[in-house]
């Protein structure tokens, strides 16, 4: 193949050279000692010492060339040609309403005869930031569809897209449709609804959902345990979450190491880093967890965002020191303890009064942060 390459290319030039011949002007390959190539007329006249006619025109044009954008392949992974058929259709040109988008469907249903897999593959592929809203618009017709034989995991999965951008109303009513549908909603359906609730800090409809998962008869696992959990930790009430955990233990449901970096993430965002510690210990005593490195990052963090950096220093040296090794996240843990550190005891000095050691060590701090961002070292002052 290189060979044949480079005899393509002296044919091309020799083809140009050709031109230039006709035109007058001949390109002569040998080179002066300068290592500059000579052109000549066919009188045997020199033009100039300059580069070769090929070189100049390449030259030329260069800046005209047009620079292409990188390519974005149609698919992430590997899909049924049924289904490359619609994706390919939707993605290049997208249908302007939802009726166009029904009318190709049906199109679509008509012409290849899809099977259930066929769309599954389609709405994986779908489920870009792009075409976040196509999505459960086609998520919607395949549930009305007789052929596509709808179970709870496409409703949960429904609801779930609806959860995570926030449009609790369309949740709720997919979530209504299913039971409409004779489908009844299990404890994966009901986690995912109650994970919606806490994103939206709804934590009385969470509890709510919770309730009727219970009533019902469905036995929450650890999972949806920690996913309640999360919930009250988020809306900063750690005290529910360890009642929850009380209870989860007392059913003999084996909570994960999960489930334990959530209670301490909620104390220490509670400002309750002792609490933290407290339930950490009484759940390892409690059970036969092993601590891994992101359980000893969220002690650690949990005293560094209440300023307690020996703390936060002890629990990376016990993670060390257990055979761990510590990734970004619990390095960058350990660096926000220690500016956490700095900015309280900043907020202490400047309490000296503005004649005082804090006054100043607030002014230099105040003048290297608006260096820092690129101002030109001025420093702005305000006044008392």
């Amino acid at each position: 193949m290189p060979a044949l390459a480079a005899t393509l290319t002296r044919s091309s030039l020799a083809s140009l050279n050709s031109c230039f011949v006709r035109d007058g002007l001949v390109t002569d390959s040998r080179l002066n000692p300068a290592g500059i190539r000579q052109n000549r007329r066919p009188d045997g006249s020199q033009l100039s010492n300059k580069c070769s006619p090929v070189v100049v025109l390449a030259a030329g044009t260069a800046h005209r060339r047009r620079k292409w954008p990188e390519a974005r392949p149609l698919v992430s992974g590997r899909v049924t040609r049924k289904a490359l058929v619609l994706i390919k259709e939707l993605k290049t040109k997208p249908p302007t309403n939802e009726d166009e988008l029904h009318q190709r469907l049906e199109n679509w249903v008509k012409g290849v005869r899809p099977h259930r897999r066929d769309l599954i593959d389609t709405i994986k592929e779908m489920d870009t930031a792009d075409t976040r809203e196509l999505l459960c618009q086609v998520m919607q017709w395949s549930l009305s569809e007789d052929w596509y034989e709808a179970d709870a995991r496409d409703y949960t999965k429904l609801v779930e897209r609806f959860g995570k951008d926030g449009r609790l109303g369309e949740m709720e009513r997919a979530f209504a449709g299913m039971e409409a549908d004779g489908i009844a909603p299990d404890l994966i359906s009901f986690s995912v609804k109650i994970n919606a609730y806490g994103r939206a800090k709804e934590v009385e409809k969470a509890e709510a959902a919770w309730e009727e998962m219970r009533l019902r008869g469905i036995t929450p696992d650890a999972k949806a345990y920690t996913t309640m959990m999360t919930v009250y930790g988020k809306a900063g009430q750690p005290d529910k979450a360890e009642q929850l955990l009380d209870a989860m233990l007392a059913a003999a449901c084996k909570p994960s190491l999960v489930t334990l970096c959530s209670i301490i993430t909620a104390y220490g965002l509670a400002g309750r880093p002792d609490d933290a510690q407290r339930v950490s210990d009484k759940v390892l005593s409690q059970t036969d967890l092993t601590p891994d490195c992101n359980t000893f990052t969220a002690l650690s963090a949990a005293f560094g965002l209440n300023g307690r950096t020996d703390e936060a220093v002890a629990a990376f040296k016990r993670m060390v020191a257990a055979g761990l090794k510590p990734d970004d996240r619990s390095v960058a843990r350990l660096v926000e303890a220690h500016g956490s550190m700095d900015r309280q005891l900043a907020l202490l000095l400047g309490e000296g009064g503005e004649g005082g050691e804090g006054g100043r060590e607030d002014e230099e701090g105040e003048e290297r942060r608006v260096r820092g961002r690129g101002d030109g070292g001025r420093v702005v002052r305000r006044s008392s």
